[in-house]
């Protein structure tokens, strides 16, 4: 089992590789890229209490940065998945002349923001970045014992997520579900760090995951309903994705009251198996 500080630079050296073949920078390592790098961020929320703060600032803003230029082309190709979802479905089918118009209208964008994502000084400036890190990383002194701070970070993180669950729960916002979900993301990669097979932070691992999931399903359709309302679409198709909307907030909403039922230290307590073998840069 990799320990933080080995996950964190493995996967910044991962982004490097793929970042150094700029010509096959496709929607595959463009997700690749942006998820690893969120990987790496849960890796240094996991390391807060052995670092500076602003050393952890600075490399906290330095991998969101690195990644911030693909999130444009993400984006719309997500909208054009989540497109094609909806005309493939029976549902849906009074809809596709419509839906069908605003994918061909959206294919334009989404070119438009890949080829931004690929030029060059684009490219060499996400590479620097992440060149930085490295090296950042490679001066680190971190304790031989990090079982505390370990522990210390992942209740963090739970922390954060049960403050937004509440957040998310009062508004209803597709801004607070979206933060909610980047909450529930981090809680998932780092207990990916900390948990052994079989164990109680393995399961809470894969609740976290579902509800990451079901919140960006939800998410998906926010940006696809703000995009159709400024279109004038019509009322019942609407209606009809706000619906589904609802369901899937109530699902997130009921998985999330059981995964952060608990404070913090007694999560902590609950998973009792966090501390894998340290490892250093």
């Amino acid at each position: 089992m990799q320990g933080p500080p080995a996950a964190l630079v493995h996967e910044v050296e991962h982004a490097l590789a793929l970042l150094q073949h700029r010509h096959v920078l496709d929607d595959d390592a463009i997700h690749e890229i942006r998820q690893g790098l969120k990987r790496a961020r849960a890796a240094l929320r996991l390391l807060r209490d052995a670092i500076p703060a602003r050393v952890y600032a600075r490399e906290n803003r330095r991998l969101r940065d690195a990644a911030r230029p693909l999130a444009a082309a993400r984006d719309a190709r997500v909208m054009l998945a989540v497109l094609d979802e909806l005309i493939a479905h029976t549902g849906s089918r009074p809809y596709r002349p419509m839906l069908a118009r605003l994918r061909s209208q959206l294919q334009r964008p989404y070119a438009r923001h890949l080829a931004a994502a690929r030029a060059p000084r684009r490219v060499a400036a996400m590479r620097r970045q992440l060149e930085r890190s490295l090296e950042s990383a490679a001066g680190w002194s971190l304790p031989r014992e990090l079982h505390a701070i370990y522990a210390g970070g992942l209740a963090r993180v739970y922390g954060q997520g049960r403050e937004a669950l509440d957040e998310a729960a009062a508004k209803r916002t597709a801004a607070a579900l979206h933060e909610w979900r980047k909450q529930a993301k981090y809680l998932a990669a780092a207990l990916a760090l900390v948990a052994a097979k079989k164990s109680r932070a393995a399961k809470a691992r894969k609740r976290a995951e579902e509800l990451a999931h079901e919140l960006g399903d939800e998410h998906d359709l926010a940006v696809l309903v703000a995009v159709l309302r400024r279109r004038r679409a019509d009322a019942a198709l609407l209606a009809e994705l706000e619906r589904r909307r609802r369901k899937l907030q109530k699902r997130a909403l009921n998985a999330g009251q059981r995964l952060y039922r608990r404070s913090p230290e007694r999560f902590i307590a609950h998973l009792q198996d966090i501390s894998p073998a340290p490892s250093t840069p």
